[in-house]
């Protein structure tokens, strides 16, 4: 998918998404016993893996590979960008239980660092089956974007 079809694309998800908004879900089945077990089941949409084609914002906008591993109880959220290559880590600043915002540390590669900010699109049950992600840098411009499907 090219980057420009990538956005379309998004677009037509961010439509359905309106019909469907996140904080209309079914409310969890058991109540959580912590502070923490409570942000767990908030975030439970991000748990599995990820994956689709990104589009960095260069003169050219660049495709490239994108995995996601992202696990709540275990605070691990991980990012493979292979077509770059790099690899990266994530870690929670912020979320509204709709949109989480990440700060990511590049482990390998050659690869900028910036703030993740993923938000669930479409809500099927308890189950987002489409979220984006999109980068931005320091300065807050936008350096990349995507649509990810589970998988």
């Amino acid at each position: 998918m090219t980057c420009w079809a990538s956005l379309l694309f998004a677009s037509a998800i961010l439509l359905i998404a309106h019909q469907t908004p996140c904080h209309a879900r079914e409310p969890a089945e058991s109540i959580a016993a912590t502070a923490q077990d409570e942000a767990n089941a908030e975030l439970a949409w991000l748990d599995g893996t990820w994956i689709g084609t990104g589009c960095q914002r260069t003169g050219t906008a660049k495709a490239f590979s994108i995995k996601a591993v992202l696990n709540t109880k275990k605070g691990t959220y991980k990012a493979q960008y292979s077509s770059l290559p790099c690899t990266g880590s994530w870690s929670i600043l912020a979320s509204d239980g709709c949109q989480v915002k990440f700060s990511e540390t590049i482990e390998s590669g050659d690869c900028d660092p910036g703030t993740v900010i993923v938000t669930q699109l479409v809500l099927i049950g308890n189950q987002s089956r489409y979220i984006t992600w999109t980068l931005y840098a320091a300065d807050g411009t936008l350096k990349a974007w995507a649509t990810l499907k589970r998988s």
